[in-house]
């Protein structure tokens, strides 16, 4: 019995061949865009996965009662080594604490620079998954575990064990490799070190990870860690700390810093919701092109009730005739994604381990409900009685409205999201094109490879380059980072973060800045502020106390344009470490880098050199907002196409099986433009309709989605009626193209056959 459902799913497959094959490929490339999407989604929400004991292990975080971009833990509670000895609950304790930034190191007498150097304790192993770590001697002061990368990179090989790395403080031996941690960890690090006896560590700045018992209270535990950091901030009683399971980290924003990354929410949301969309309007396509299958079926249908077929087999019938399409269109999308994942899976950042085992799944439960879908509806389009249909008298107008409305929500949908797209892409140009407040072109910097690193005389060699038109020295730069102070605002006198830099007195011409309220000269020493600080009346209460600085500048972007301007201080120290910024001459940009790495080489002995862009730097800083801008962009022209190929496969089945009619017409004296009018009025009306619609829906969630940003474009008219001409434009060439074919045959054909 089965076997001959197949038999007859295949036969109707042959005789359709040109509108299922259309509907099998929208089918696949739905199911292709559903599997790499959702693998990425998994993939996300399968973070951290590589440490030991996730449930009980947590991250000791300040609370964010001070609004700052940046969080300094400072009380006694943040040390790990308190949390172990004062509190019963906790297991063991572990700080991990990046000193100073980067890590200047010596191996065999090459110089590098090593950003994820994070110091730590033996304990450290514990947090994660043993098949991570081969340690092959002690992990002891003194000793170094490297992961695979940073073996690689130092010592050209994956198993340096028994090799030394060269510090300021002394040597590390290499005790054992670690595999790279994955792109979905909430930590990053390559190199875990124990300090050596003689090195002095302050813990408190570090982060802190938790194991706590099995069976500890972990809400009665955060309680006891709140109030005893509550005793001991008692001077400004504003820092708190608790425990944030290692589970939420990478999914919910936490601090900022070099050794912790977290989830772009955001693009999973959209992806989720946006492929989820396009799985369906593949759906309606399936449903409808069975739906009309079956109208155009009743004889058929009819006949095989008078010969005493049953409801039950009826039904099988058609969701095996499902299945084989949907069968089909899996089967694609197995050559769609293997010709496409060397490509997206490194755009996703997905690991393969998430990717096997979890979207597969999802695919086949796809496929599975769309089989059923399809098959079930178009069972239930095939209850007509069967002297009805032999007598003549089952219609298809009944039916219609049915056809029209999804085909309406189909083009609804595409409609909102090339809306949703086009407002997306404008934000992103117009955070990209917006003036930052000076001039980031042509602006390169060295960072300082440690806090000992004078990079003074460094500056005063490379003012007599001529291609450098001029450098300075500063503690932050703009999108890089800053420090930060807490001052007492308002009648509360609340502690506020300030963005707080030291610099000299080449960094305003530097970079382009503008003034206000220009200083007179520039002393050795004193203090320039930006507008954003001047205009605070909460943060000058003292009479006189604005006049105290020596100048004014016009606010200029520090930080990510997704933040307003805040208050800046700027104080001018000549510092001799930090960041040596230099603007260089755009027509003479190699034969200034040859020079500038010149002169680091005859006075830094070889050390690692790195000269960076800072407008590099900015666009990697709005990244994630192009990536969202540009997967929006295919996953919108995806869901046009998915649902265009289906209108034509729809528009087409009908004109055909409206062969007869047509040609009556045209006997009978109407035109071809007549024909096109009379077969197409209905659909029109319907995708009209499904364009005013989506305006209301792009203007209503548009709206709402620019006022979460400081600075929002515009959400202008056309944005919302270009996807609806567009789709309109598309979808009559496509019902005019598909009726004229049909309306040009020879009337006396279609008379002739029955």
């Amino acid at each position: 019995m089965l076997k001959n459902h197949i038999l007859l799913a295949f036969r109707h497959l042959k005789k359709e061949k040109g509108y299922m094959l259309s509907s099998i490929v929208g089918l696949a490339l739905a199911f292709t865009a559903c599997f790499f999407t959702f693998s990425f989604i998994w993939h996300e929400y399968n973070a951290d996965s590589h440490f030991a004991d996730p449930k009980h292990t947590y991250r000791l975080k300040n609370n964010d009662a001070i609004d700052s971009p940046i969080r300094f833990p400072v009380l006694p509670i943040s040390n790990a080594r308190y949390m172990e000895d004062h509190f019963p609950e906790v297991n063991f304790s572990v700080p991990v604490y990046q000193e100073g930034g980067e890590q200047e190191i010596s191996v065999e007498g090459k110089l590098f620079t090593e950003k994820l150097w994070a110091y730590t304790e033996a304990e450290a192993v514990l947090l994660f998954d043993s098949s991570y770590f081969d340690i092959k001697n002690s992990f002891e002061a003194g000793t170094v575990l490297l992961n695979h990368s940073a073996a690689i990179k130092l010592f050209g090989r994956a198993d340096p064990v028994g090799e030394t790395i060269d510090l300021k403080e002394g040597k590390y031996t290499v005790v054992g490799t670690f595999k790279d941690f994955p792109t979905n960890s909430h930590l990053t690090v390559n190199v875990l070190a124990i300090p050596l006896p003689s090195k002095k560590m302050d813990y408190s700045q570090g982060l802190v990870y938790v194991n706590t018992r099995p069976d500890a209270d972990i809400v009665a535990l955060n309680q006891k860690v709140d109030e005893e950091s509550a005793n001991m901030d008692k001077f400004i009683d504003v820092i708190r700390y608790t425990l944030v399971s290692v589970e939420d980290m990478y999914l919910v924003e936490m601090d900022n810093g070099p050794l912790l990354r977290s989830a772009n929410q955001e693009m999973i949301n959209m992806l989720g919701m946006i492929s989820t969309i396009i799985l369906f309007i593949s759906i309606f396509n399936i449903i409808n092109l069975t739906q009309v299958k079956t109208l155009f079926r009743g004889r058929e249908m009819g006949v095989k009730k008078v010969l005493g077929i049953t409801p039950a087999q009826m039904l099988l019938q058609f969701l095996v005739e499902s299945a084989v399409v949907v069968f089909l269109a899996a089967m694609l999308s197995v050559s769609f994604i293997q010709f496409t994942s060397g490509e997206v899976l490194p755009y996703l950042k997905i690991d393969s381990s998430a990717f096997d085992v979890s979207a597969t799944f999802l695919v086949m439960l796809m496929v599975s409900v769309t089989a059923l879908l399809a098959g079930i509806q178009g069972a239930l389009f095939s209850k007509v009685m069967p002297r009805d249909v032999i007598a003549g008298k089952f219609k298809l107008g009944e039916r219609k409205w049915l056809l029209k409305s999804m085909v309406g929500l189909q083009f609804l949908i595409a409609c909102t999201l090339i809306g949703g797209t086009l407002l997306v892409d404008k934000q992103t140009d117009y955070i990209m094109a917006k003036p930052l407040g000076f001039a980031i072109e042509d602006l390169w910097y060295i960072p300082s490879p440690s806090a000992e690193t004078d990079l003074r005389l460094l500056r005063d060699r490379l003012l007599t380059i001529p291609e450098v038109q001029s450098a300075t020295i500063s503690s932050g730069l703009p999108f890089v980072g800053t420090g930060g102070i807490l001052q007492p605002a308002g009648e509360q006198k609340e502690l506020e973060f300030v963005a707080y830099i030291s610099i000299d007195k080449n960094f305003f011409n530097t970079l382009n800045l503008t003034f206000e309220r220009e200083p007179i000269f520039l002393p050795d020493t004193g203090f320039i502020v930006n507008e954003a600080l001047i205009n605070r009346e909460d943060l000058f209460s003292e009479p006189g106390s604005r006049e105290a600085f020596l100048g004014v500048t016009s606010d200029f972007h520090f930080n990510s344009l997704a933040s307003p301007i805040g208050p800046l201080l700027m104080s001018l120290e000549d510092p001799s470490s930090g960041y040596l910024t230099m603007r260089i001459d755009e027509h003479a940009k190699t034969a200034a880098q040859t020079k500038v790495k010149a002169e680091w080489d005859r006075l830094y002995n070889g050390r690692a050199f790195e000269l960076l862009a800072l407008s590099d730097i900015y666009l990697q800083k709005h990244h994630e907002a192009s990536e969202l801008a540009t997967v929006l962009k295919v996953l919108s022209l995806l869901a046009v196409f998915i649902s265009c190929i289906g209108l034509a496969s729809l528009t087409g089945f009908f004109v055909r099986k409206r062969f007869k009619e047509i040609a009556i017409r045209k006997v009978l004296g109407a035109t071809i433009e007549q024909v096109i009018r009379q077969v197409n009025v209905g659909y029109a009306a319907w995708i009209g309709g499904a364009t005013g619609v989506s305006m209301l829906v792009v203007y209503y969630y548009g709206t709402e989605w620019l006022a979460g940003y400081a600075y929002a474009t515009t959400l202008d008219a056309w944005v919302m009626l270009a996807p609806g001409v567009l789709l309109i434009v598309i979808s009559s060439a496509i019902m005019i193209l598909q009726t004229w074919k049909t309306a040009r045959a020879n009337p006396v054909e279609a008379l002739r056959a029955e």
